[in-house]
């Protein structure tokens, strides 16, 4: 590296030992996480009331007793060792919850530095809710589902899809579970699309393609695109019927973290694509 070129005074992990994967979950990354807690969330923010609002939200203990001591919360101990990674990130987004608008900001650009540099596979949103962290077009398809799903009549649908973003939080990933909880959001918006309780091949060409055709031009270029989609979409269905179904086998096994991300990621655009269908034959 030329002289001219170094960068000057900046940590040296920072410059020359960044991590070459991305992880989930790390002790470097709780210990930041825990002083970052420590420095912007004022302590009567994070005492024994929010504790008890943690219990009464998440279900699990947040208050520990001293017997004769007074109640307490062992932030040390609950951030480095005892909170799941999924449960340490709901506490995040309500720790985040408490605070005011400048203390918001200030805790939300630390968290998200931290993950950054600690290369934790989870992105930030601007009301510091967490999402998993795979790549743009994932996040722009996690994204965008979100959004119409948060619609009127989407509800049911809605869940699956955050079961779904629940098992990609898991460490190690659930890709068996996050492929079936967005296969049920695709087969509920069919079910009320076509009337038809499963998805076959032969409901696809019977039922939901006159719905997918409707409006669109007969010109041989977009009659012929839906086509395809609708093809697609079969094939999409069939390749999570390898994750749903063992014949003879208690369960199936794990695909790949890769896989796993591949099927999720289409089939969130099915299902946006599909609940789009559903908003405008209802219409």
């Amino acid at each position: 590296m030329p002289e001219e070129n170094i960068p000057i005074g900046q940590l040296y992990s920072r410059i020359y030992l960044q991590p070459t994967a991305t992880v989930r979950d790390s002790a470097r990354m709780r210990m930041r996480v825990l002083r970052a807690i420590e420095r912007h969330i004022p302590s009567h923010k994070r005492g024994t009331g929010f504790g008890a609002d943690v219990e009464g939200e998440l279900g699990i203990e947040i208050v520990s007793s001293g017997g004769y001591n007074p109640a307490y919360v062992s932030w040390d101990r609950l951030v480095r060792q005892e909170l799941s990674i999924s449960d340490l990130l709901n506490v995040l987004t309500m720790l985040w919850r408490t605070v005011d608008v400048r203390g918001r900001d200030n805790f939300r650009r630390n968290i998200t530095r931290i993950f950054a540099e600690e290369a934790i596979g989870f992105s930030v949103d601007e009301e510091m809710g967490f999402h998993p962290a795979f790549d743009e077009e994932f996040e722009r398809s996690l994204s965008s589902i979100v959004r119409i799903l948060n619609g009127d009549g989407f509800r049911h649908e809605a869940d699956f899809v955050a079961l779904s973003e629940t098992a990609l939080l898991a460490n190690p990933i659930d890709g068996r579970a996050a492929i079936r909880a967005v296969f049920d959001a695709a087969e509920n918006l069919f079910k009320r699309i076509t009337g038809k309780q499963n998805i076959t091949n032969g409901h696809v060409r019977q039922e939901l393609a006159v719905v997918a055709m409707q409006g669109v031009p007969q010109d041989g270029k977009s009659n012929v695109a839906v086509n395809k989609i609708l093809n697609a979409f079969e094939d999409w269905v069939a390749a999570c019927h390898v994750y749903r179904h063992a014949p003879g086998e208690a369960e199936t096994t794990q695909p790949t973290e890769a896989i796993a991300i591949l099927i999720v990621s289409q089939g969130y655009c099915f299902v946006r694509w599909l609940a789009e269908l559903s908003a405008a034959q209802s219409e």
